[in-house]
């Protein structure tokens, strides 16, 4: 694969780079490689990404395809309500989200805008995450952290 780079989405000043992962859910052992855009494969989507997932070939290769994080064994533990965005050859829908195995309040530490959606032909599926904050929001998962002591 040649080097490519974009940013997105640009207010967070972001480049992400193009490189080949491996999607491999949880309890399958054969992967279907896809392309991922991502500041390093090190960074593991955590300052955002976009995923281009080759839908028929991993139906073909492992019988299903899920978007993460239920992919990986993780859950939508929060979500808003998603608006549905139609373009030229992409429809999906976006939200904001947080994701887990345990149950948390919303805060900005975990909270991701999320879109997932097919391209028209269904041959690909896009995923895009990445970091947000509210300002209504605590700052931390730590409730400890987040809390005023009583006097």
């Amino acid at each position: 694969m040649g080097t490519s780079s974009f940013s997105f989405p640009p207010r967070l000043g972001l480049t992400l780079q193009g490189f080949e992962a491996a999607y491999s859910p949880i309890g399958q052992t054969e992967s279907v490689p896809f392309i991922r855009f991502g500041v390093s494969p090190e960074d593991n989507c955590r300052s955002g990404c976009v995923d281009i997932y080759p839908v028929k070939a991993i139906r073909a290769a492992l019988g299903d395809f899920l978007f993460p994080p239920m992919a990986y064994n993780a859950a939508v533990i929060f979500e808003t309500p998603a608006e549905l965005l139609d373009f030229e050859n992409i429809q999906g829908r976006r939200t904001l989200e947080m994701h887990g195995q345990n149950g948390w309040f919303a805060n900005n530490e975990m909270l991701r805008y999320i879109f997932r959606g097919y391209t028209a032909d269904g041959e690909y599926a896009l995923y895009v995450t990445f970091p947000i904050t509210a300002p209504f929001l605590p700052s931390s998962s730590d409730p400890a952290a987040t809390l005023t002591p009583r006097r």
